[in-house]
Formats: structure tokens, sequence, C-alpha cells
């Protein structure tokens, strides 16, 4: 897989995070990333959250389907998103 663009952006609409599946408003920061793999391209928006247990959980190589890392694991997500929210500084990206 070749990753052609990862950055963090403030939203201008709204959008659903691929990782959980909920919905993020305009304004709002998420993480947004463009692959291509075998000529299919993908690309996707990841929460905070999502990134935050990607980086924990997972690698590189994994796959995962829309909504699979709230669903697949809702212990281990909450977990990560009451770190994240018990600390209110946290920026994506950290």
């Amino acid at each position: 897989m070749d990753v052609l663009s990862d950055k963090f952006v403030k939203l201008s609409k709204s959008c659903h995070c691929w990782g959980c599946g909920r919905e993020f408003k305009a304004g709002e920061t998420i993480r947004k990333t463009t692959s291509v793999d075998n000529g299919e391209f993908f690309c996707g928006n990841w929460c905070k959250v999502c990134d935050a247990y990607w980086t924990e959980y997972l690698d590189d190589s994994d796959v995962i389907n829309y909504g699979d890392l709230l669903s697949n694991d809702p212990d281990g997500w909450k977990k990560i998103e009451s770190e994240i929210n018990a600390n209110p500084k946290t920026k994506i990206g950290d």
C-alpha cells in the first residue's frame, strides 16, 4: 500500500470516521488519509480516538471495515476515549 496523503484537517463540512462510524461536524479536526493498494484507492477520515486506537492496537498491514474499531472492541475503544477525554487539551495527532 502506498500512502498518497496523510494530514490533519479542520472539517469544512460534516463527515463520518471510518474507524467508529461517528459523525463529525464542520469545524472539528480529523485525520484524512488517501492511499492506493493494488490499483484501488482508499480515502478515510479518522477521529482522534480511532487514530489513537490504531496506534495502540494495530499496525499498517491491518485491514478494517467501516466502524470496526468501535464495534469489534467497544471496551478498548472506550478506554482510549476516556483517556483522551481525561485530558481535554489533547490534540489530534498528539
